[in-house]
Order: structure tokens, then sequence, then C-alpha cells
């Protein structure tokens, strides 16, 4: 699939932390959304369900059942997770939405493809904080969601994020994926001082012009 525009799509969220279930959040309002869980029969796990209006399975019985996938794991363990799901995602769009700030020249996004190779990588979802996936509008304007990777990544990625009211702008190839993690590590500065109600909008381009 090119994209996921229709209402009803399956999307699993691999990662039950605070940017997995922001996402789920959002994006249960017009998709079937799954967790992708180590542990989907926790008792603790149930309330985020009922919340969210998600469901549970193993991050391999998600990822099988799923149209696009969303990778929402801690930065570093995200390409040993790719790769233990690498059979699940084939041919599907994966959406890294993780970081890591310890310098490596290769960012998390060119690890995990490579780790998932037949997998229509992308990289979204983490140059704004998860408190406003699902109210991305300020006083000043609406927040871009940047987006880069594979053409089937990217338009899935875009969809989902239209969907929760982003302006969004494709940057480029997987490569341009270090560039968005540099700005998520501005981000983190910027939150640092001035709270994590913050955002980035790029003006002159398209919608977010």
């Amino acid at each position: 699939m090119d994209g996921v525009t229709t209402t009803g799509a399956r999307v699993a969220v691999v990662g039950t932390g605070s940017v997995g279930r922001a996402l789920a959040r959002g994006l249960a309002a017009d998709h079937e959304v799954r967790f992708g869980s180590r542990t989907p029969d926790d008792p603790s796990l149930r309330g985020v369900l009922d919340d969210v209006g998600a469901t549970a399975a193993t991050p391999s019985e998600a990822t099988a059942w799923a149209d696009v996938v969303l990778l929402a794991v801690p930065g570093p363990v995200a390409a040993s997770v790719a790769g233990d799901l690498a059979a699940t995602v084939a041919g599907k769009p994966l959406i890294d939405c993780t970081n890591r700030f310890d310098g490596d020249e290769e960012s998390v996004a060119e690890a995990v493809a490579a780790a998932a190779p037949a997998a229509h990588v992308a990289k979204a979802f983490n140059t704004i904080g998860a408190n406003r996936f699902t109210d991305p509008t300020f006083p000043d304007g609406t927040a871009t969601m940047f987006v880069c990777g594979d053409d089937a990544g990217v338009a899935a990625a875009s969809d989902l994020a239209a969907g929760l009211g982003f302006d969004v702008v494709a940057v480029g190839g997987l490569e341009t994926a270090r560039h968005l993690e540099a700005l998520a590590a501005l981000w983190v500065a910027l939150a640092g001082t001035y709270g994590r109600d913050v955002g980035f909008r790029l003006l002159g381009v398209g919608d977010g012009g």
C-alpha cells in the first residue's frame, strides 16, 4: 500500500511508552490500533488499552496483523527490535519514531532500515513532544511534521501525520533522518528552557507557509 488515507487502516504501535501511547491515542480515532508489547497480557496495560481504545499482542503478532507499523521503542534498541520483526514488517511502511543522542553518524532510521531491509522505512514523529501529537496547533500556527525515507513509508507517515493535524513536509530520503534526529536534540534543549509545549514550523513551503 502506498499510504493509509482511508480510515480503518490497521496500525501497529511497537512500544507502550509515552510516545507509543500518545500516537495510539491520536490514531485510534480513525484507525484500528494494536500495541506490540512483550507483555500484552500484563494487567497494568489494561488501563492504557481502555484509555486509548486499542488492543495488544506480542510485537510479532501485532506487526504481522498491521498495514503500517510505528516503531516507538527507545532509540538505542530500535534497530535490534526492527531486526527481530524483519519478517513481519517486510513490504510494509515502518515508521521510526525514535531518537538517540550518542553522536553516531548513522541515524537510528538508517540502522532500522539495515535491520529490516524489506520494509518501507520512514522517519517521523520525532521532532516534537508526545504531549502535542494530538494537539499540534499553537496560537501562532500549526507545527510541522518532518518526514523522510522510502517513498511508500513517507506516504504512510504523511497520511498519519496529516490525520493528526500536522502540516507535513517531506524532506528527502532516509539519509536525511540524521538531520531530523539533530533537530530532535534541539527540541530537547528548547523544551528544557521553555517547556514541552514548543514545536517547529517551516514557513514558505506548501501548507506550512
